[in-house]
């Protein structure tokens, strides 16, 4: 049975971060920026799942509709780690990382999510650290 972990978060809040680090760990397969090439990461997904390889995206509220998508995946074991609504630091780490160039953009983002981020019930809850820029 194949793993699925979504990581849940706002801009910031350390999704990529601990993604890449899980990934390492348990040797999943990692599917960072999953919507922006969904065309090539959808069926990559789909195969590696079938085939019982667990994989992890790190994602920040199209999940359902991924879900969705994978409804003829049989076997299929989802987990979620999500990030708590902290946006005052979320957006610290926007400001202050230095491997984003989409500042303005990433801010936006967690104005609008902020007010309506839910997370699903059997979520595991991490708080956002602030990263050490320096």
């Amino acid at each position: 049975m194949a793993k699925l972990t979504f990581l849940l978060g706002l801009c910031g809040s350390g999704k990529t971060f601990i993604a890449e680090r899980l990934a390492t760990q348990t040797g999943a397969e990692l599917f960072s920026d999953f919507l922006q090439d969904h065309s090539k990461n959808f069926p990559a997904l789909v195969k590696n799942l079938s085939s019982g390889v667990d994989c992890i995206i790190d994602e920040w509220i199209f999940y359902s509709q991924i879900l969705a998508d994978l409804v003829n995946v049989s076997n299929l074991n989802v987990e979620w780690i999500c990030f708590v609504n902290d946006r005052a630091s979320a957006d610290w780490n926007v400001v202050h990382r230095t491997n984003k160039a989409d500042i303005e953009g990433h801010l936006r983002i967690n104005e609008f999510l902020s007010d309506v981020y839910q997370y699903p019930a059997q979520a595991q809850i991490l708080k956002i650290t602030r990263i050490d820029a320096g």
